[in-house]
């Protein structure tokens, strides 16, 4: 009998060892069973109608069809971006609500901004890379400046006078119209808006001079706007016809934005390898990058998780040289 009181213990508590090991096990498995089973939802931290959010829209359509559950754009502007993407950095791990992350909210602001509401890497898991942008140098479309250098001469002549409209501080607007700026020696005001809609609003409204935007091919193609210079490597394949600022003589003028899906911190990885995938077929479609060519976006080639992890961290680093080097306001 002593025998058996000192063994039935020790049985009980292999069992709740088994018992625990197999449910860590079986963790991984239940996070991706059934999963979608509920609409699941985007948060954009841009207002709706700028070129994150178009963007976010098209691939939101797409990865609907593919999951089988509405994926939800939920426009959350506000901070340079960081009321959304704070918001995505708070929600459960589930999967259920997913951020489009920027290079502004998860790369610009932490070097820009004094108070950063959270920790673009740590409180993040990056799930796929989708889109970049080339921002592209336009004015209405009777704007005097038939060119760059109508525009240089002016702003050289009257300084102090012109403005251009950004998404907000911190924005890929703001950091271009900064190099704009101290490149090329100008005394040209920054108007902030509260996200990349406004902005373009107010430069086809006449507020403000120009801007340095990533979404604005359809207001060129149907000629509300014109564009003077895109700040890419090679001219863009959707306006063969405008020369980019290299071959003007400004060589130094390349920049854009990068837009990438995450969810916050803790996402389990089978959920986070489900949707790496998916979203990556997606962006592999034909008639979805020809529709983001269409606003300027071009697809990202495929990662990984981790490779977007890399990536994002690379890019982190990056423009602490390009904010500190450039001299953009911190607020």
């Amino acid at each position: 009998m002593p025998r058996l009181c000192f063994h039935a213990p020790l049985r009980h508590g292999w069992l709740r060892f088994c018992l625990l090991a197999l449910l860590f096990l079986s963790a991984p498995l239940a996070a991706r069973a059934g999963y979608p089973d509920r609409p699941v939802t985007l948060i954009v931290p841009w207002s709706a109608g700028g070129p994150a959010d178009a963007a976010a829209r098209l691939i939101a359509r797409d990865l609907s069809q593919s999951i089988g559950q509405s994926v939800v754009v939920e426009n959350k502007p506000g901070a340079g971006g960081n009321i959304g993407t704070l918001q995505a950095t708070r929600a459960a791990p589930d999967g259920y609500t997913l951020l489009l992350a920027t290079s502004s909210t998860n790369a610009i602001n932490p070097w820009l901004m004094k108070a950063q509401p959270f920790k673009p890497v740590d409180d993040l898991t990056p799930v796929a890379l989708v889109t970049s942008n080339s921002n592209i140098l336009v004015v209405r479309a009777d704007s005097p400046y038939a060119s760059l250098d109508a525009l240089l001469r002016d702003a050289r002549l009257r300084p102090g006078a012109l403005n251009y409209a950004s998404g907000g501080i911190g924005s890929s607007q703001h950091v271009a119209g900064s190099m704009f700026t101290q490149q090329l020696g100008l005394d040209i005001v920054h108007v902030p808006y509260n996200g990349g809609g406004p902005a373009g609003n107010a430069l086809l409204a006449g507020e403000v001079s120009f801007a340095l935007d990533t979404g604005t091919i359809a207001f060129i193609k149907s000629g509300r706007l014109k564009a003077l210079a895109v700040a890419a490597a090679q001219r863009l394949p959707m306006l063969p016809e405008v020369p980019t600022f290299t071959e003007l003589g400004y060589p130094g003028m390349v920049t854009g934005a990068w837009y990438a899906i995450a969810g916050p911190a803790g996402l389990p990885r089978p959920v986070t390898d489900y949707l790496n995938e998916k979203i990556n077929a997606v962006m592999a479609s034909p008639d979805l990058k020809a529709r983001l060519g269409e606003l300027g976006a071009v697809a990202a080639s495929p990662m990984a998780p981790a490779q977007v992890l890399d990536f994002m961290q690379a890019e982190l680093e990056r423009y602490k040289s390009v904010v500190a080097q450039f001299g953009a306001v911190a607020q």
